[in-house]
Formats: structure tokens, C-alpha cells, sequence
């Protein structure tokens, strides 16, 4: 039972810090997007166009909000699975390189066999600027593995638990 909880919690630091690199990842590919001269909220609308289409291209607050909820979603999802198979690292900067292995391996995964057949329209959009999408996921893959002490405090930390009825009851560890 200790084994899967260890387990689990590994995961939901790996989340968290998938979460965290999803944000920066996501703030870099929106200014690279209006750096380049595209809409500062152009790559969260293609994102969103795998749920509302090519509708998703007209702008406005839905397509950017679903867009980078979705974003964040899988980043966190990525951040899951990362912290549970890095769950026996101690080394920071081993977490690190993997970390920048694990981006890389996104950035092939997703471009070559997720957006050509799930999101044409960011696929459209990412194509020609290869740089950008590339070090976007570097980035990813760079605050991945450098939050590991986060990681690693987030996943061996002990619940608290109140004990006891009333307001003089007993904090422990569980």
C-alpha cells in the first residue's frame, strides 16, 4: 500500500510540475507567436480548434480560454507521467537532462504523429515555425526536470491529518 501511494504522489508532483511548465511553455509560444507577427493568443485558438474546429481561428475569449486550458491539461498529463517514472532520481540534474530528454521526445511525439492526424490547423501553424515549437518544448522539458527539489518535496512530504473533536484537538502525521 505504501509502495502505491509513493507511487501516486510521485505522479501528482510530476503534475504540478507539468502544470508549471505548461504555463511558461505556453507564455513563450504566445509571445514567439506575436514576436513573429501572429496573434499573441494565436496558439491556444489552434490548440482549441481539435474541439471547436476551424471556428476556433475567428478569435475571441473561447477558442484562447479552451485552448489553453487544453494546453495545461496535457501538460500536467505529460507532468504525471514524467514524475512517475523519474520517481527514483535523487539527482537534480540527472532530473534535468531527462527532463530536457523528456521535451524533446514530446516535441517528436506530438508534431510527427499527434498534429497531422488530430490538429491539421496547428499543425498549419507550427510547420513553418519549427524553431519556435522546438525550444517552446525544450523550455517545457528544462522547467520539467529543474523543479525536481519541488518534485521531490511535493512527493515525500507526509498528509497532515486532524485528529480529535473540538477546537483543541491534534494535529499528526499520517
Amino acid at each position: 500500500m505504501k509502495n502505491k501511494a509513493i507511487k501516486r504522489r510521485a505522479a501528482m508532483a510530476g503534475a504540478s510540475a507539468g502544470l508549471l511548465a505548461g504555463l511558461l511553455m505556453g507564455v513563450a509560444a504566445n509571445t514567439g507567436s506575436y514576436m513573429g507577427g501572429s496573434g499573441f493568443w494565436e496558439p491556444m485558438e489552434r490548440i482549441s480548434a481539435y474541439w471547436l474546429g476551424v471556428k476556433a481561428l475567428d478569435g475571441g475569449v473561447l477558442p484562447a480560454l479552451v485552448g489553453s486550458i487544453s494546453h495545461l491539461c496535457v501538460a500536467s498529463a505529460f507532468g504525471a507521467v514524467f514524475g512517475y517514472f523519474t520517481r527514483k532520481i535523487e539527482s537534480t540534474s540527472s532530473e534535468v537532462v531527462a527532463g530536457i530528454s523528456t521535451g524533446a521526445f514530446i516535441w517528436a511525439f506530438m508534431t510527427y504523429m499527434v498534429l497531422p492526424f488530430f490538429n491539421p490547423v496547428l499543425f498549419d501553424f507550427v510547420e513553418p515555425r519549427t524553431t519556435l515549437w522546438f525550444n517552446c518544448h525544450m523550455l517545457f522539458g528544462l522547467v520539467l526536470g529543474a523543479s525536481a527539489p519541488i518534485k521531490r518535496w511535493l512527493a515525500n512530504r507526509q498528509r497532515t491529518k486532524f485528529q480529535g473533536s473540538g477546537r483543541h484537538g491534534a494535529f499528526t502525521r499520517a
